[in-house]
């Protein structure tokens, strides 16, 4: 009875112990990583072929690799974001709930597994393709440097934001080898021009007057 008990009770502790992790990773986020496959969809009648699915199969399958490695560093940069911001998020009415900011997931802990995400996902990146470990690579830098300090920047904020999509659609050409059209880019920019300002107004709503305690840039924008 006691060993029946006991084995439930382990499980319970490692998975409160692991929750706040897998909640830092932002899994809903990963969605945005879906425009890897953009390039793949509009060239689809390139790769289809009856009678032969395996044509078609390798390079969704490069696509679908790609998009599992940009989870890894899109959650990477999460966590590297909440350890920066855990200061400014508990003083936000809705982000003092992340588990950094809220102090149920140790900094030292979240920068450490971010690390090894980042590290290990790029490595793998230019395994796979060294042009696509190139896109990664950049889309890392402009993540963290959005992190720590171009977030800060009126209008450079948002452009920020967009060059995030419009590099994960790239990467969705790129380990694939297919030329992409400037029209995705271009549709890819504008679109998330408009999600990112939209972004900036939800924060200056919620907020209000208190929104430039929370972020430098918010007091630039009306």
């Amino acid at each position: 009875m006691i060993g029946t008990m006991a084995a439930p009770t382990s499980s319970v502790r490692l998975i409160n112990a692991f929750s706040p992790l897998l909640l830092s990773l932002r899994a809903k986020q990963w969605a945005k990583n879906l425009l890897l496959y953009l390039p793949f969809v509009f060239t689809i009648n390139f790769w289809w072929a009856p009678g032969d699915l395996g044509h078609t199969l390798i390079p969704l399958l490069q696509v679908t690799l790609a998009f599992a490695l940009f989870c890894l560093l899109s959650s990477a940069v999460y966590l590297v974001n909440d350890v920066i911001d855990r200061d400014s998020d508990q003083q936000h009415p809705v982000k003092r709930n992340r588990p950094i900011a809220s102090g149920r997931l140790s900094p030292g802990l979240a920068g450490a597994v971010a690390g090894v995400m980042g590290v290990g996902a790029l490595g793998v990146s230019f395994l796979v393709n060294p042009l696509f470990g190139i896109v990664a690579l950049i889309y890392s830098v402009l993540s963290l440097g959005y992190s720590f300090y171009l977030k800060q920047l009126v209008i450079v904020d948002v452009m920020a934001l967009a060059a995030g999509f419009v590099l994960r659609a790239a990467a969705g050409g790129v380990v694939i080898d297919v030329p992409i059209s400037p029209w995705l880019y271009i549709c890819t920019t504008l679109g998330a021009l408009f999600l990112a300002c939209g972004k900036r107004r939800n924060e200056l709503l919620l907020l209000g007057k208190g929104s430039s305690s929370h972020r430098e840039a918010l007091k630039e924008y009306t």
